[in-house]
């Protein structure tokens, strides 16, 4: 097999290198006709191409004509066909075959060929405006980035390739358009016709992500799912946002075995469902590397959003190869995996799906250390968590965060903020039987906006509500108050001001910026953005109750007291902490958490059961 090391040789290498990625997974998809036509620019496309013994290809040196000639193979086959050309006019006589192909049927993949992004726009030859080139005519279109070559390179090529053909034959299918920037395409010695390269591809010829579903699972998907499943020791249920089916996943937990990682949005931390597999405390502990690799699982059943945590996010990324299957039930036509790992798309209903598959999976078969190891480490974090929170010198987001949750009644409505305080949701919030609603713009995930949404949310609801954010997004949105006062909305508004954005003194940015001379003054200038803004000044918008809390010993009765106003109003209570005392603070709570953890259940780096090594770079590139 060829192969092609993880670094960069030549900027003809990385042609070839996205070339091969792209082609092996439309060969894994179903393509399996290709229309060229010749050109430059096209080159280690076509090479690509030339290399599969498997794909029938077509030279035709008419653009316009190879268009429709590919369409009629399309629609005669009900096969998705590939087309390739070279940048400039050439891609641009496409776009006939491309409308009939939106409007009559027929699933087109093409791939043009363009010249970098350093070339665009400075009058380079052949060189016209290819990005949404078809309009809004293609189902799908794709500006594909020029990425050196390694695994997370190829799992990003891979994963666009695959949804270029999932998306060309949904329904009677229709054209996706692939825009493939490509440097110096007669640089690289390493043209001569080779065996593919396969680096990051699936086991068993299978392409990078399938897509299932839409608008129900069929049975023998549900059968290949199982089957998938059944094979897994150290499988997890991973469910952010959206305010999933508590009940319908607690069965689905139980019949696997699995745990359930679920953020605070998801609906499944609070309330009095079965909670017995949901693990708690363990996104702080996701931010040691050594945790993660030693809690690398080898199925992971994703419901909802992408998790915000970025400590989650990068567990979930290395732990590729494993078996990633995401359900999407939202009805969106997006593609709902950003760590570029996922292995199949679920296109269903999470209730339907987790009820059905529970039924389906036999009684009994479950191996039940892998979870006993979740909730012993759930469980050491959590009390490290505890004890730290309450004996922390400082006041910070989090114990504010649980004060709040403390003081709110059975039925309340939580609005968090986004940056700080959804993540201090997720790290130190860890549930309880009481029922309460978690919510937060997490759709696009600003800080714009956050107060007129919970006054929405206060107005809706007739229950007891709350919002918990920081201060940069309080005075963002701070016109919304004169709305609360004149409305009369019955929202508890609780401020943690620390002068600033603290969200980005916990970045690596700050260690990088200070190091460099004049570093910290430009951190805190662009980055931590001080305001000295009165908010007693700002909050009178409201009209309503207004507190100052200074230190820890008036925050339960403070909240209380606003909590009580609400009857009234809006209420609103300022919280001043310090910045670099808080986070010093939780960084020593979640250290401690992370060294009993390491310390306990893994005191000789290996754990209690069977735990992989992190697999090296090259280990990773196998063939099919």
């Amino acid at each position: 097999m060829s192969r092609l090391p993880s670094t960069v040789v030549t900027a003809g290498s990385t042609a070839l290198f996205t070339s091969r990625a792209l082609i092996d997974e439309l060969l894994r998809g179903g393509v399996r006709e290709v229309c060229v036509a010749p050109g430059s620019r096209s080159t280690a496309l076509a090479l690509a191409v030339a290399e599969r013994k498997e794909l029938a290809s077509t030279v035709v040196a008419d653009e316009r004509s190879m268009g429709f000639f590919a369409l009629g193979i399309a629609r005669a086959t009900s096969r998705p066909v590939a087309i390739l050309c070279t940048s400039g006019t050439a891609a641009a006589n496409l776009l006939p075959a491309v409308v009939e192909s939106a409007f009559g049927g027929g699933a087109l993949v093409v791939l043009t060929a363009d010249r970098p992004p350093e070339l665009r726009d400075c009058a380079a030859a052949q060189t016209i405006e290819q990005v949404g080139l078809f309009g809004r005519h293609p189902r799908w279109s794709a500006d594909v980035p020029i990425l050196d070559p390694s695994i997370a390179a190829a799992r990003a090529l891979r994963s666009i390739a695959a949804r270029a053909v999932a998306e060309a034959l949904a329904g009677r299918g229709g054209p996706v358009h692939l825009n493939v920037p490509l440097r110096e395409p007669f640089s690289d010695r390493s043209f001569p016709l080779a065996e593919p390269f396969e680096i990051a591809a699936r086991e068993g010829g299978r392409p990078f992500t399938q897509q299932a579903g839409s608008p129900s699972l069929s049975a023998p998907e549900l059968d290949e799912i199982a089957a998938r499943i059944a094979g897994a020791r150290r499988g997890v249920i991973v469910c952010a946002g959206c305010e999933l089916p508590a009940a319908s996943i607690a069965r689905l937990a139980a019949a696997l075995g699995w745990p359930v990682l679920a953020d605070p949005l998801s609906g499944l931390r609070f309330g009095r469902h079965d909670r017995s597999h949901i693990v708690a405390a363990v996104e702080p502990l996701l931010r040691d590397e050594r945790i993660r690799a030693r809690l690398r699982p080898d199925f992971i059943l994703r419901l909802g959003l992408t998790p915000a945590a970025s400590s989650v996010q990068r567990w979930l990324e290395e732990s590729w190869p494993a078996e990633q299957i995401v359900v999407d039930g939202s009805g969106s036509s997006g593609w709902p995996d950003p760590v570029r790992a996922a292995s199949m798309i679920l296109r269903a209903d999470a209730a339907q799906f987790c009820d059905a598959l529970a039924a389906a999976l036999p009684e009994g078969a479950q191996d039940r250390c892998w979870l006993s190891q979740w909730q012993s480490i759930s469980a050491i974090a959590s009390r490290e968590l505890d004890a730290g929170l309450a004996a922390a010198p400082a006041t910070f987001d989090a114990i504010v965060l649980r004060s709040v949750v403390a003081a709110l009644p059975e039925g309340s409505t939580l609005v968090v903020g986004n940056s700080m305080p959804v993540r201090d949701a997720d790290a130190f919030l860890a549930g309880s039987s009481k029922r309460l609603r978690v919510l937060a713009n997490r759709g696009a995930s600003g800080i714009d906006g956050v107060v007129s949404t919970a006054l929405g949310v206060a107005a809706a609801c007739g229950t007891p509500a709350a919002l918990l954010l920081g201060d940069l997004s309080f005075l963002h949105d701070a016109a919304a108050l004169a709305m609360a006062a004149r409305e009369r909305i019955p929202l508890l508004i609780v401020v943690v001001n620390n002068d600033g954005g603290a969200i980005f003194s916990y970045l690596p940015l700050r260690e990088s910026l200070e190091r460099t001379k004049g570093g910290p003054a430009a951190f805190e200038r662009y980055f931590s953005t001080p305001h000295g803004a009165d908010l007693e000044r700002v909050a009178a918008l409201a009209g309503g109750f207004f507190a100052r809390v200074e230190n820890r010993r008036h925050l339960d009765a403070t909240i209380a007291s606003g909590l009580a106003a609400t009857a009234s109003g809006p209420a609103i209570i300022e919280v001043r902490t310090d910045r670099e005392a808080g986070r010093l603070a939780q960084l020593r709570i979640v250290e401690a958490a992370q060294s009993a953890v390491l310390c306990g259940i893994f005191p000789s780096g290996t754990g209690t059961g069977p735990v992989p090594e992190p697999v090296p770079e090259t280990a990773r590139r196998r063939s099919a």
